[in-house]
């Protein structure tokens, strides 16, 4: 029998299922989907994506590693599935609103307004620097973009066509571009477009493995993205600009055996503040940037998706759904006060999916609400499904040896 794990690759919102021969080293895509797990039937199964319902089950043998037949569905509406030795399988409902609307909070959690148009499964929502825009991935008619919502009028602009997903947009210090990660290319690289909507993306950071953008210094100088690799996790990495010509040099920024990602980069550029599972659990961290030596532990009880406040001055991020407020210092070394809880606010976590951004003040925060039915009825808490023997009635799917 041989020793392999199973994982997912990729965009969060465009997930690959993979496994990696741990004897050989190994590795191959099997499918496309997220939450993959074995079942002792002779399968792995696994859910359609993040944000859609449906469980599929792809034969495999853990011999060798490989499929041995076609995925089928199994389950509509389905996800998060487990399944035990006596092939019991339990999983819940994907349920949720369609639609999503941008929401701006204070500091006590109390809503103050909404942003733009409701629009279905937004994610990433990234302010612009003038504070007038809001860029999100979104999805219409199926595809998903890179979306501009307007904070004074209820306006949304479409800014990327192509049918792979688009994803992560970032920013530029002036407002001028914005930079995403795409899947156009079928592996996730990164692209920069003029924020108008003028020209063609042009290609920013193109490797063999998934790349993922996080934020340019204010200078332009540096720009720092994440790498996914297949022996070392995530792994956070820069651009530099060439002296002497056009172009980037890129170099290695943090690369060990645990996985470091979500880089921010602070207003000054002197620091990044990142998430890392060192401790066995994601906690978020500061270095010194561009040199990396020495760190700081920011939060104690685990967090994500942390973001800097406009001056420097507060570091904000998410401990369970709680938003958390840190004061800090970037301009002699790095120091950091003790973390304060600022609300709660459901979908706050988010799972994998960054979920809110901070005004330039830091007194109000940008997060989504879902959209009510016509009717203002409240969803319904997903239902939890137990399957005994689930695959008794997929018999006639049986892999052959």
């Amino acid at each position: 029998m041989a020793r392999g794990i199973v994982f997912t690759v990729g965009d969060p919102a465009d997930r690959d299922i993979a496994v990696k021969n741990l004897e050989t080293g190994e590795f191959s895509v099997l499918a496309e989907g997220t939450r993959p797990v074995y079942s002792p039937t002779g399968h792995i199964l696994y859910q359609t994506n993040v944000r859609q319902g449906g469980l599929w089950a792809l034969p495999f043998s853990i011999e060798t590693l490989k499929p041995t037949g076609e995925a089928f569905p199994i389950a509509e509406n389905a996800g998060l599935p487990s399944v035990a030795v006596d092939h019991t399988l339990v999983s819940v409902d994907v349920l949720g609103s369609d639609q999503q609307q941008l929401v701006w909070l204070d500091r006590g959690g109390h809503k103050l307004g909404t942003i733009g148009q409701p629009q279905a499964a937004i994610l990433y929502p990234a302010l612009s620097p003038d504070g007038g825009r809001v860029a999100v991935m979104a999805s219409e008619e199926g595809n998903t973009d890179i979306w501009v919502h307007d904070v004074a009028r209820a306006l949304k602009t479409r800014l990327t066509f192509d049918p792979g997903v688009d994803s992560f947009p970032k920013w530029s210090p002036s407002g001028e571009e914005i930079v995403f990660s795409s899947a156009r290319a079928g592996n996730g690289d990164i692209f920069r477009q003029a924020a108008d909507g003028s020209g063609e993306p042009v290609s920013l950071v193109s490797t063999p493995l998934p790349d993922f953008p996080s934020a340019w210094s204010p200078d332009m100088k540096y720009f720092l993205y994440v790498v996914q690799s297949p022996e070392t996790g995530f792994d956070i990495w820069y651009l530099e600009r060439k002296e002497l010509e056009d172009g980037f040099d890129s170099r290695p920024f943090l690369q060990t055996a645990f996985s470091e990602t979500n880089s921010r980069l602070s207003p000054d550029g002197h620091f990044v503040a990142y998430l890392s599972d060192e401790s066995g659990r994601l906690e978020v961290y500061a270095r010194p940037f561009p040199q990396g030596g020495g760190k700081w532990q920011v939060s104690a009880n685990g967090g994500g998706f942390q973001r800097w406040s406009r001056d420097g001055t507060e570091l904000f991020y998410v401990e369970g759904e709680t938003l958390m407020a840190v004061v800090v210092s970037t301009t002699e070394g790095f120091s950091a006060g003790s973390a304060k809880p600022l609300f709660e606010y459901p979908g706050l976590g988010g799972g994998s999916s960054s979920t809110f951004d901070v005004s330039a003040d830091g007194q109000r925060f940008i997060v989504l609400e879902d959209v009510e039915s016509e009717e203002g009825e409240e969803a319904k808490p997903p239902a939890i499904h137990v399957t005994e023997n689930w695959f008794e009635e997929f018999k006639d799917r049986e892999p052959q040896p």
